[in-house]
């Protein structure tokens, strides 16, 4: 779970977290770090923009310890519901709420610091930071250290765990024309179903050769064999996965590890038609 300061101006309007360029390079960073930007789950600690309106343009205002504090119920209740393994505190505003004053964001950069709650907190700046920064060099060196913070989401959720059957399940279209579509949608679309799965099974399924051991179960879809109008991506990312499931069952025998690709189908649904006996009334047989 990521941990922001406040909507921005993009954000706000869209209504979503990180949508614009800090969004942007956050998932850029991620990526880099070897994280999957689709299996985090990402937030703000105050959940409304602040800013100062000059002419047209609205600008960041940073959220006082008041405003801070009263967004904290909210995320609280994030928290409560989604219970994760790892809280990342992206700047002062994310960390002053998770860990209060004494705890300073230069300091403790980099570290992985135990929250009230138990749950682990990875310190580090918020994203937005290197787009401040002019100088070329300096903005590379510390986008570099930045993808280093993040690097530890990865060595921190690895630790110690064993995964002895993956369940490879991701799946959600969109239901219309993809002419039509908004592209930031299907390219969600493609994140959700292809990208957050196959990364998902490459980390593990090296931890199940490393053992010589395990079973992968995807799930494809015969949508895959079929031709897809009006869910074009959907179905072209489950043609993607059923091919990818056969090849990585190929590429895996005699490791100990098993790929299995389940394929649901149509379902057979009974239909019932609504016959008009009056303007008032109606009859379904």
């Amino acid at each position: 779970m990521l941990i922001g300061e406040q909507p921005g101006d993009q954000e706000d309007i869209a209504g979503k977290p990180f949508v614009g360029p800090t969004g942007r390079l956050l998932h850029e960073c991620l990526e880099e770090a070897g994280v999957g930007r689709s299996l985090c789950y990402v937030t703000n600690a105050v959940k409304h923009f602040k800013f100062e309106r000059r002419g047209k343009r609205r600008l960041h205002a940073r959220p006082n310890a008041g405003e801070i504090q009263r967004c904290a119920w909210w995320l609280g209740g994030e928290l409560e519901l989604l219970r994760p393994d790892l809280i990342v505190a992206l700047g002062a505003t994310a960390l002053y709420v998770l860990m209060g004053r004494s705890v300073g964001l230069t300091k403790e950069r980099g570290h992985v610091l135990p929250a009230a709650s138990g749950t682990p907190v990875l310190v580090t700046i918020h994203p937005s930071y290197l787009l401040r920064i002019r100088d070329h060099d300096d903005r590379e060196s510390e986008r570099r250290r930045f993808v280093g913070d993040l690097k530890s989401i990865r060595d921190h959720l690895d630790a110690g765990r064993s995964v002895d059957l993956l369940l490879a399940n991701a799946g959600r279209g969109l239901g219309k024309g993809f002419l039509e579509q908004d592209f930031a949608e299907a390219r969600r679309v493609i994140d959700t179903n292809v990208v957050g799965t196959v990364y998902l099974i490459q980390q593990i399924g090296n931890q199940m050769r490393a053992r010589g051991a395990g079973k992968i179960l995807i799930t494809g879809s015969i949508a895959g064999f079929i031709p897809g109008s009006y869910q074009a991506v959907y179905n072209g990312s489950k043609a993607f996965l059923n091919s990818f499931s056969f090849a990585l069952r190929n590429e895996l025998q005699d490791t100990g590890v098993t790929v299995t690709c389940l394929m649901p189908g149509p379902t057979d649904t009974p239909r019932r038609t609504i016959r008009p006996t009056s303007p008032r009334s109606a009859s379904m047989p």
